[in-house]
């Protein structure tokens, strides 16, 4: 999809400046944020693929809540996944009571407000169609284009209510989210315990852009030593490195 990967290039971008900055100003040259990094761009691309959101790599954490709102949606998801199992289980009037800890508190807002962020986003894009290619206005066309009440009762019928929407929207955000983090984060330290694989890459990639702009369409299949490395992430590093031949 070229609008993930317009933006994964514009966020990673934009990390790899926040990193040479701080590893400039650090004493030891190190840097303990990758795996809250790679979470930064994915939540970033999910936002803006999914939403319409166009938060840059180091405004993310920084953004104000909506008046009305205590957290930003964005926010209220991060909040959300990495507490999944308390904000399931528990009720969001039961951990927004003034007695429970500041953490508990903003989990259950998180909670509370996240339907209220996807239905006025919703609402939003209905008043003002920004036709975009993105996951939120692609469902809201296809519950729009045809609400008659025939349309609503027929079994074969496109229409999408709006819980169907946010449901949606929801499910898609959590299970792309930390799948997403988690195998950016084991690539790269695959990498990095294994500089040889990474100069690899490297010279794949550099092979690849003498070839063409470097636009989705034209780039992405030259991307063979990528993809070698991201399908076969999960076999241990040994078996992974005779497998990535046949590619």
């Amino acid at each position: 999809m070229s609008a993930v990967w317009d933006e994964s290039r514009a966020q990673a971008d934009e990390m790899l400046g926040e990193i040479e900055r701080s590893l400039t100003s650090d004493a030891l040259g190190e840097s303990d944020s990758t795996f809250q990094d790679m979470k930064t761009i994915t939540i970033n691309v999910i936002g803006s693929v999914g939403f319409g959101n166009n938060p840059s790599f180091t405004e993310a954490t920084n953004l104000e809540p909506p008046k009305g709102f205590k957290t930003t949606s964005m926010k209220s998801i991060l909040t959300i996944v990495n507490n999944i199992f308390p904000a399931v289980f528990i009720p969001a009037g039961l951990m927004t009571l003034p007695f429970m800890p500041n953490a508990v508190q903003e989990l259950g807002f998180a909670k509370a407000e996240f339907p209220q962020h996807l239905k006025k986003t919703i609402a939003d894009e209905r008043c003002s169609p920004t036709y975009n290619n993105t996951l939120i206005a692609s469902l809201v066309r296809i519950a729009d284009q045809d609400t008659t009440p025939a349309m609503k009762t027929s079994k074969t019928s496109t229409y999408l209510s709006e819980d169907e929407i946010t449901g949606n929207l929801f499910n898609f955000t959590i299970a792309g989210f930390d799948t997403t983090a988690n195998t950016l984060t084991y690539a790269i330290a695959f990498l990095a315990l294994y500089p040889e694989w990474q100069d690899w890459v490297i010279e794949g990639i550099h092979e690849d852009l003498q070839q063409c702009a470097g636009d989705y369409s034209t780039m992405f299949p030259l991307l063979t030593r990528c993809l070698a490395l991201m399908v076969l992430k999960y076999p241990p590093p040994s078996i992974a490195a005779h497998l990535i031949h046949f590619f």
